[in-house]
């Protein structure tokens, strides 16, 4: 719970421009949270990207980001998530005792 308050006060807060350095590492994050009393989990890295993507987080709006960085975030979220890909892929391959 202490992290999704984290991540919205990096994400009014923070310069646009520097968010990513922030919310990088945790597009690893695979810890579900339930950020609503609404029964549905989401994970860590699931929360950020929708925080990013939205303008709205529920009846609050958030800080707009300018489209340039939104883009770049974007980009960076996908490269982000084609190498979590690969590495789960990779260890998918690995024998244990082998």
């Amino acid at each position: 719970f202490i992290k999704i308050i984290g991540i919205l006060y990096v994400r009014f807060v923070v310069e646009p421009k520097e968010i990513w350095s922030f919310f990088a590492p945790l597009m690893a994050d695979k810890t579900e949270v339930e950020p609503a009393n609404d029964g549905k989990k989401k994970t860590i890295a699931t929360f950020v990207q929708g925080v990013i993507d939205e303008l709205h987080y529920f009846d609050t709006i958030l800080p707009r980001i300018p489209v340039p960085v939104q883009r770049k975030m974007a980009e960076l979220m996908m490269q982000n998530q084609t190498r979590l890909d690969r590495l789960e892929q990779a260890r998918a391959r690995i024998k244990p005792g082998a």
